[in-house]
């Protein structure tokens, strides 16, 4: 993650979304895909600082190459450039009717990912047909996590995440699965994990949050 956002876990595992919960995994789902986690209320920063890069985490090594040069990260799938480019490329394949059209002013350069969720919510076909493709990727790529790391709770932030709280029920089919994916491994799990949205506004009623995050995380690695 860069230097902005790594503070961000922390500040919402002590005053946001994940209070409560002493190991957090927090996404932030936008024009990238940044992650970082919380162990035992302390972030996880890794040998160098860089720990935490889950949007280059592969889900597909046959799939399109990301910007950090490895094929079918689940930022190069996922992000909003990403949802744009497969309605983009369904758009290209199809000669059905869609608002995307209307929306992207007759140019499907201009199509973004809030254009296909203003679509789906108009009720368009193929708007709905992208986000369940983009649900299905992002199951994987949350069950990885659980399997990986457990945490109590999983909190997701950015553009993108918002369009698709607005996008129900793809919000919820992420959720669902990825729960069905730890119960699968642990069938005795006490509880479900638990997932959240950013709360931005805590985060804005908190004013100097970050800044006391970042000095927070700088003592953790000293």
């Amino acid at each position: 993650m860069t230097t902005t956002q790594t503070p961000l876990p922390w500040a919402e595992a002590i005053w946001g979304a994940g209070i409560g919960f002493r190991n957090v995994f927090y996404a932030t789902l936008g024009t990238g895909i940044g992650s970082g986690i919380v162990f035992d209320r302390r972030i996880y920063h890794g040998r160098t600082g860089s720990a935490a890069e889950g949007g280059h985490v592969s889900i597909d090594y046959n799939g399109p190459r990301c910007g950090c040069g490895k094929r079918g990260c689940i930022e190069a799938l996922c992000s909003g450039p990403a949802i744009a480019q497969r309605a983009r490329e369904r758009l290209t394949k199809s000669k059905t009717p869609s608002r995307l059209r209307e929306l992207a002013g007759g140019t499907l350069e201009n199509l973004t990912a809030e254009h296909v969720a203003e679509a789906f919510r108009e009720g368009d076909a193929l708007a709905r047909e992208v986000l369940e493709a983009t649900a299905d990727l992002l199951t994987v790529w949350v069950g990885n996590i659980i399997d990986f790391l457990e945490p109590d709770v999983i909190v997701f932030g950015g553009g993108i995440a918002r369009l698709r709280a607005n996008s129900s029920p793809h919000a919820n089919r992420v959720a669902k699965v990825g729960n069905q994916c730890a119960l699968l491994r642990n069938p005795n799990a006490a509880s479900e994990i638990r997932f959240r949205r950013r709360n931005s506004r805590r985060r804005r009623s908190l004013p100097g949050g970050s800044h006391r995050a970042t000095q927070h995380g700088a003592q953790n690695r000293a």
